[in-house]
């Protein structure tokens, strides 16, 4: 079966990814304006702004909330959003553009792992995506780190087609010339983009009321018409591309499933073998008891001893039988004790014996995702993962709970390093 393959349609959904305060939401306000004819007099408004708060378009009111409007620094998408247009010249011809949460806000990288998911699980739903578009800021000479942060997260779980071929790039409050962004270190620690586009739209970001100076007026519409034929130039360029089946999504989605699941069984066979291991330890120190006893039992001749009996006499005040009594008694627990820890190792063999294969199926689960997704890294994954539980740990006050936390971090960095060590994963 291909999971690769492509679909042909007339429904194009796009991805929209980009850091808090980067542009994101002016960039949809625009598309919205390209469709809707909107204009600088009447404008259009589907996500709300800190000179336009009130939402125009009735589809997508109460969608949006003000908390972020004025804080650049928190995200204004609490929840992705679709958004879509049909196109003027072809009716037919749709485009949907999914609007994701802002990440690497304020609220930390916890909610940066809430809101991926929410955006894997809303893709999942699709048949098919068209294009990914990143917003970045223009005038940042560097690929930022919440950025690279942003794009790592989703690598994760997109195949290799989708952002080799289907990747956009859009640098906000710039133009060409007046870009700072390096294209060659994106490319290097993100990915090559098919296109590059410059947008510098200030007319929702500006208060409305200067525009009455003639100067800034003619600005702010210069920059709006570049801005719209801008977007003409992007609906071009998703037109001209493949769309990606959602058959790839799900295959990788059901491997990275199956990975989970064996990691969370070797997780549990570890915390097992813990436990049994702290059982054996207790059964032994009672087998070296009775030996000490069996010893006294098959050597003594009466003489005073302090050594720990099953009766409170002296042994030397015990007649033969009794003493013959006490010596089964030894021998009928050490023989019971001797077969439970015995028991304990097949346990513990057939638990590390589990562990094993499931390591291997891992490797194998591992080489088939990252032959879709070259981009996928487990280590990474565990990683944040121990970084987590560590940050929930600290915030626990209860002793018990917090220990038990403790123990399960150990337990998700032992699996951390074997399987750094496996070959097939790095």
């Amino acid at each position: 079966m291909n999971f690769l393959s492509r679909n042909k349609t007339t429904d194009h959904r796009i991805l929209i990814v980009g850091g808090t305060g980067t542009g994101k939401s002016t960039f949809i306000n625009q598309l919205a304006n390209y469709f809707l004819e909107g204009t600088l007099d009447k404008l259009k408004i589907v996500i709300p702004t800190q000179y336009h708060r009130n939402v125009t378009e009735k589809k997508y009111k109460n969608k949006h909330s003000e908390q972020a409007i004025v804080d650049v620094t928190r995200s204004q998408t609490k929840k992705c959003q679709n958004y879509s247009f049909n196109e003027k010249q072809d009716p037919s011809n749709k485009f949907i553009f999914i609007d994701t949460p802002g990440l690497n806000d304020t609220e930390g990288a916890e909610q940066d792992d809430k809101n991926i998911k929410e955006v894997l699980d809303l893709i999942f739903q699709f048949d098919s995506l068209s294009a990914i578009i990143i917003i970045a800021n223009g005038t940042e000479s560097r690929v930022t780190s919440a950025l690279r942060n942003i794009f790592s997260r989703l690598a994760n779980s997109l195949p290799d087609d989708l952002i080799n071929e289907n990747l956009l790039l859009v640098l906000t409050k710039c133009t060409r010339g007046s870009c700072c962004f390096s294209l060659e270190k994106f490319e290097e620690i993100i990915a090559r983009p098919k296109h590059v586009f410059y947008m510098d739209n200030q007319a929702f970001c500006t208060d409305p009321q200067k525009w009455e100076d003639l100067e800034e007026r003619e600005m702010i519409q210069l920059k709006w018409d570049i801005s719209n034929r801008t977007i003409e130039k992007i609906l071009n360029s998703i037109k001209s591309m493949t769309t990606t089946s959602i058959n790839s999504f799900s295959y990788m989605k059901t491997l990275r499933d199956n990975i989970k699941k064996e990691i969370l069984k070797i997780t549990q066979n570890m915390d097992m073998i813990k436990k049994i291991n702290v059982k054996s330890v207790t059964i032994q120190n009672s087998l070296n008891a009775i030996e000490i006893r069996k010893t006294v039992f098959s050597t003594s001749i009466g003489d005073y001893t302090t050594s720990n009996y099953t009766t409170s006499i002296p042994f030397d005040q015990l007649k033969g039988k009794d003493k013959k009594a006490q010596n089964k008694i030894a021998d009928r627990q050490y023989k019971n004790l001797t077969s439970e820890i015995e028991n304990y190792k097949l346990a513990i063999e057939k638990l590390d014996s589990e562990i094993r294969s499931k390591y291997k199926n891992i490797n194998r689960l591992h080489g088939d995702l990252h032959s879709i997704c070259s981009r996928y890294s487990l280590i990474d994954e565990l990683q944040a993962t121990i970084e987590n539980l560590e940050q929930s740990a600290k915030n626990m006050t209860n002793i018990n709970e917090r220990q038990k936390a403790e123990e399960n971090i150990e337990i998700f960095k032992k699996v951390h390093e074997e399987l750094s060590n496996s070959n097939n994963i790095n």
